[in-house]
């Protein structure tokens, strides 16, 4: 089977949270042509000053989160509010894959 490829994306610096330098590749304007891919970020720096501030409280709710390590380190951390609050907390080595599957809570 043969296959060839429709579209080539060149992602773009940007910053997103609380001040995360990344590289978007899939974003809103790119849904369409890449669903049910929502959204694809690249952490590249080796600068902790570019990442470590991460991300504020935001909801993932009926969607699923999937994080690659190629190289490297990264702590990931749900913080799950219900009627209390829980956290888990990984730390996600290199060629480590974690995925998170969020469904609705009322």
């Amino acid at each position: 089977m043969e296959r060839t490829v429709k579209t080539k994306v060149k992602g773009f610096r940007t910053t997103d949270g609380a001040v995360v330098n990344l590289v978007r590749v899939l974003e809103n304007q790119t849904i369409k042509e890449f669903y049910p891919i929502l959204m694809l970020d690249s952490f590249d720096s080796v600068n902790p000053d570019d990442y470590t501030a991460g991300f504020p409280m935001h909801p993932h709710r009926g969607i699923e989160t999937i994080s690659y390590v190629s190289r490297g380190k990264m702590v990931h951390k749900i913080v799950w509010v219900m009627k209390t609050e829980f956290q888990t907390e990984r730390v996600c080595q290199a060629n480590y894959v974690n995925f998170n599957f969020i469904g609705s809570v009322r």
